[in-house]
């Protein structure tokens, strides 16, 4: 599974997600394909980050939730999964239940996987993505506290599953170059093999 646009200001990883869905599915896979998970931040006149209600919804998710001050940049909103949104997502990762899900972000240079070897169920996979799309792995800090992520609810929640971030170096649908785009098709599904 991908999934983009999880923050509404980050269209590349739309693109990107888009992008996967044009390529033959490879034998004995299915894929599911979120290209915008964040549609009223994404859809606004002027892209913001939160969704209609200005919440961050990678900060929304039940695990580790903490109230974080809203209106603000990562706003987590009244509750635990107050946002349709964040209960729609936990609702298909639950019924699909992935093998592998990967969360497309944007506007980090260099490019990095961004996981945590304690916190992922095949730490193969990352390294996997990471060596064919030719980029490092890095554990990034999503704040402190780091509270309400979908990557950590993915990967405590669904039995089995590897969740994990990629953040594209560049942010918007015409600067991501169909050649990156292609070199991380190849690592999606080299890590979904893995």
């Amino acid at each position: 599974m991908v999934v983009g646009a999880i923050h509404g200001n980050e269209a590349s990883s739309a693109a990107l997600a888009r992008y996967l869905s044009e390529f033959d599915v490879p034998s004995g896979f299915s894929l599911w394909v979120v290209e915008v998970a964040n549609p009223d931040g994404f859809s606004a006149s002027k892209r913001t980050r939160g969704n209609a209600r200005g919440v961050d919804l990678n900060r929304n998710f039940p695990n580790s939730w903490t109230s974080l001050k809203c209106p603000g940049r990562y706003c987590s909103g009244v509750a635990p999964a107050s946002e349709p949104e964040t209960a729609a997502l936990m609702e298909f990762f639950k019924k699909v239940s992935p093998s592998m899900v990967v969360f497309y972000h944007s506007s980090m240079s260099p490019s990095v996987v961004d996981a945590s070897r304690k916190d992922v169920h095949d730490y193969g996979k990352v390294t996997k993505y990471a060596r064919t799309a030719g980029i490092s792995v890095k554990t990034v800090s999503c704040g402190s506290p780091c509270t309400g992520n979908a990557t950590e609810y993915v990967n405590k929640e669904i039995a089995g599953a590897t969740a994990f971030v990629v953040e594209l170096t560049c942010d918007g649908y015409k600067c991501l170059k169909s050649s990156v785009a292609a070199r991380h098709v190849r690592a999606f599904w080299a890590a979904a093999a893995a």
